[in-house]
């Protein structure tokens, strides 16, 4: 039998074709590579695994007797609201909270791939950064462990991972909730000598720094997948909010100009557009 393998449509390099190329030999070693292009590969073989083809990460579907079927890799990154020109890395929970020095979690699942990684297995993360690695192991089924020294990244990771289980009526109902809540953030007062708040209050507007009390107030005794996940998308756009320059990685006095939408506008549309995410990766 022959089978069309389906590309995504942006270039790929060079690393991810040596990556495709030994994928493919693991997951389907019985097959011949008949022709390879820019957006498609044709394969044949007596025998070849559905289950192994929906496993590939750098093709998006196959073509079977005339069917178009996605891989799973196709499902995760497809994303109607964006324009495919370059590899969409911020799909499922990945974009949750952006890390310096992420890989892409392409590289994951494909080399899970090539070291032949079942389901159940074990993986260690000695390194974890941000999750990326627990994210796409949890995907594929199997069991990881990350550690890092960054007590942030520990908290980002966990979050991305249990938001992959969270509740999503729940999280929908308390988000409407929180809507409430912050259109009359609580108001706090600077002059009673908490030493947290002041420190705070030299890097954080007032307005804003009111409205993230009021989320943190509010969500604190929730269950710790929602409250972690309201708690990263706010620790996210923090920076973007300080009088921290948001481009500087050391430490520098903001000189740009403030988001002109306010901080709780983008703390819902965050909120909002991964819980869809998450939806959608609960639906595959």
């Amino acid at each position: 039998m022959q089978i069309e393998l389906l590309k995504f449509p942006y270039s790929y390099m060079e690393y991810e074709k040596e990556l495709q190329i030994r994928e493919l030999k693991v997951l389907l070693p019985d097959v011949e590579i008949l022709s390879d292009t820019k957006h498609s590969t044709i394969i044949s073989g007596e025998t070849i695994s559905a289950d192994n083809l929906k496993e590939l990460t750098y093709y998006c579907a196959y073509i079977l007797d005339g069917v178009r079927s996605p891989t799973h890799q196709g499902l995760y990154e497809q994303d109607n609201t964006m324009r495919v020109v370059k590899q969409h890395t911020r799909y499922s929970t990945h974009g949750l909270h952006e890390y310096k020095g992420k890989f892409n979690p392409q590289i994951v699942h494909a080399i899970a791939n090539v070291f032949g990684v079942q389901r159940g297995q074990a993986v260690l993360d000695p390194f974890n950064g941000s999750g990326t690695t627990l994210v796409e192991c949890a995907h594929a089924g199997i069991e990881a462990y990350g550690t890092d020294i960054n007590p942030l990244a520990c908290f980002i990771s966990n979050t991305k991972v249990t938001a992959l289980k969270m509740d999503m009526v729940k999280a929908s109902s308390r988000l409407q909730e929180l809507k409430r809540v912050l259109a009359q953030p609580v108001a706090i007062d600077f002059t009673e000598g908490d030493e947290r708040l002041n420190y705070l209050y030299s890097w954080i507007p007032r307005e804003t720094l009111c409205i993230l009390e009021s989320i943190r107030q509010e969500v604190e005794n929730d269950e710790p997948a929602i409250r972690d996940f309201f708690l990263v998308i706010a620790s996210d756009l923090i920076r973007d909010y300080s009088y921290q320059e948001p481009s500087d990685l050391r430490i520098r006095r903001r000189k740009s100009p403030f988001p002109e939408i306010k901080f709780s506008d983008a703390f819902f549309q965050n909120a909002c557009k991964f819980m869809k995410k998450i939806e959608q990766v609960q639906s595959i």
